[in-house]
């Protein structure tokens, strides 16, 4: 497939499969008077086919959720074996700070980009400023 060149225009590229559809009607594209592509189970010269590659992710999240679970019972062990019960309190407090962390965050850098596809989109830089500043803070 060859696509030309992009003179005027935005391209949404790496986008989950099945999302593209709630992207076009999200940002109203249906509303445009102007073209617009919507390219489904491209081939890639380096992944394959894209839209088969959720199989793939499926696959390395359920062995990383195995190796997690084990690893989550063997650790603690051997830190206790190794180093004793100071070093383990320190890298479970470690640990706790770390998740504490990630629920301040609370979604916050997804919402972020969820609120600049409009923006972005209509090229209205004053409404991206104003999300990416009242964003900056977190």
């Amino acid at each position: 497939m060859i696509v030309d060149q992009i003179e005027n225009g935005i391209v949404l590229d790496h986008i989950k499969a099945g999302y593209s559809m709630l992207i076009y009607n999200y940002l109203g594209l249906n509303d445009l008077d102007c073209t617009v592509a919507i390219i489904k189970n491209v081939k890639s010269s380096k992944m394959g086919k894209k839209d088969n590659r959720i199989k793939y992710n499926l696959l390395s999240g359920f062995v990383y959720q195995i190796v997690l679970i084990v690893l989550s019972f063997l650790l603690p062990r051997l830190y206790l074996e190794n180093f004793g019960s100071e070093v383990n309190g320190v890298l479970s407090t470690i640990k706790q700070i770390f998740v504490y962390m990630g629920l301040l965050e609370a979604g916050i850098g997804l919402a972020t980009t969820q609120a600049l596809y409009k923006p972005v989109a209509e090229n209205d830089q004053g409404k991206t400023s104003a999300v990416l500043s009242a964003t900056n803070l977190f």
